[in-house]
């Protein structure tokens, strides 16, 4: 999962705007839909604010929702609706990520 971290981040240039990744390889957390990933980045950083998860898969959705946290199902295809999917948003692509957050 590392390796495919850093990939997306080369290949979208996001490397200078994520302070924290969460994975399995980094952290001894409970899998999604826990909500644990979530928290703790949320410790971490420190943030305050209001928190947007992006997730490709119902256990994100089930995961944010748990945090207590907006929850925003990526779907390329634009196949899965927002009912289904559960999710607070949807986006069909990561540049959205970007445009929502203005970074």
């Amino acid at each position: 999962i590392e390796s495919y971290v850093q990939v997306i981040h080369r290949k979208l240039g996001l490397r200078h705007t994520v302070d924290l990744v969460v994975t399995p390889d980094r952290f001894a957390l409970p899998p999604k839909p826990e909500p644990d990933g979530i928290l703790l980045a949320r410790e971490r950083l420190n943030v305050k604010g209001p928190v947007i998860f992006v997730g490709d898969n119902p256990f994100d959705i089930h995961a944010a929702k748990k945090a207590g946290v907006t929850s925003c199902h990526y779907d390329p295809t634009g196949v899965v609706t927002l009912v289904e999917a559960k999710a607070d948003m949807r986006i069909r692509s990561l540049q959205e990520v970007l445009d929502i957050t203005a970074l």
